[in-house]
């Protein structure tokens, strides 16, 4: 899986296969920017009026959410926009100059392109991840017994089952699961969630993390792929499909707490959104177009918050230093299910 989408990300465009939320519309960045806005007022307050943060986004495909969140800040609060240094996350040479591209005009911050997370200095951040998590490679399992399983594999394009003597460490396995279930790991994911947990709790910050997963203790096979904007066999030719898995968000939310940052979430998209102030910015958009651009706008909006769309199937998590004021979003008796 990770092979097959380092070569996809490499060789093709895969913005001809699926569009995010920032695509769909800009109220959906303008959105993450005032949580951006909130969170990283919250931060600074405890840092020196000269202090810098890290305003980091992994996995930014064409730099379209950043754009946004750059735009907004740069209107509503010059103060945390002159002092972020901008880090991306991103491997690809052709995205990483199509981003670059996308920002040319915020010449005035300081941006610089990683390879891995963990490459980020040890400075107060805020961290935000829109459909990054599920491209991270996984393993499956499935029990055959109440004390043994197998591994799938993948072996010249076809599946195999072999029997492991030792699971990885996630905290799936401490859940009652039956015989014959089959249970996916993201050890990448575990990692990288243990790495910033420990990150904004010793540094200051918080994490944002958007992607469409599971927020109650469920499993089962979720690997599935795209081509050409439709559903193909993940076993078609490496670098032709991208690859994604559902996120088990239970687990790494229990691996966040582990390492002493403080969990918002499981939220779901719409309910956050909507939190945000949603439907308040698209009456404010709506009442300066025209009728073509009144329906886009609608239109975008139910994607985005819908039950049946993205609203429900998409989950919204946050990390952050335990001193820091409980970040936006995250009311528990809000719902997502009246949005017009």
């Amino acid at each position: 899986m990770a092979e097959a989408n380092a070569a996809y990300y490499t060789k093709k465009n895969p913005f001809e296969d699926f569009i995010t939320s920032p695509e769909i519309s800009q109220i959906f960045g303008e959105l993450i920017a005032v949580w951006t806005i909130m969170v990283g007022r919250s931060i600074m307050e405890k840092m020196p009026q000269s202090a810098s943060f890290c305003l980091v986004e992994a996995g930014p495909g064409r730099g379209t959410l950043m754009a946004d969140i750059l735009r907004v800040m740069r209107k509503a609060a010059p103060d945390l926009y002159t002092r972020c240094k901008l880090y991306l996350v991103e491997t690809s040479p052709r995205l990483r100059e199509i981003q670059r591209i996308t920002l040319k005009d915020h010449e005035a911050i300081t941006v610089q392109w990683l390879d891995s997370v963990y490459e980020l200095p040890e400075m107060p951040m805020v961290f935000l991840a829109n459909e990054f998590l599920d491209a991270l490679p996984i393993r499956q399992f499935v029990k055959i017994s109440e004390q043994a399983w197998d591994e799938i594999y993948v072996q010249d394009g076809m599946k195999i089952k072999e029997i492991v003597e030792r699971c990885p460490e996630s905290p799936i396995f401490h859940r009652p699961v039956a015989i014959g279930d089959v249970v996916e790991i993201c050890e990448e994911g575990q990692a990288i969630i243990a790495f910033l947990g420990r990150h904004v709790s010793k540094h200051n910050g918080a994490a944002l993390f958007i992607d469409y997963g599971y927020a109650q203790p469920v499993w089962g096979d979720s690997l599935q792929a795209l081509a050409e904007g439709k559903p193909v066999s993940p076993f078609i030719e490496p670098g032709c499909a991208d690859l994604t898995a559902h996120i088990d968000f239970c687990s790494l939310a229990e691996i966040a707490r582990n390492t002493g940052a403080t969990v918002y979430g499981i939220q779901t998209q719409g309910c956050f959104l909507s939190q945000l102030g949603l439907m308040a910015r698209a009456q404010k958009l709506s009442a300066h177009a025209n009728r073509e651009e009144q329906q886009q706008i609608q239109a975008a909006i139910h994607r985005l918050i819908a039950p049946e769309q993205m609203g429900t199937l998409f989950k919204v998590m946050a990390l952050c230093s335990p001193d820091i004021a409980e970040p936006p979003g995250f009311m528990e008796d809000e719902r997502n299910n009246d949005y017009g």
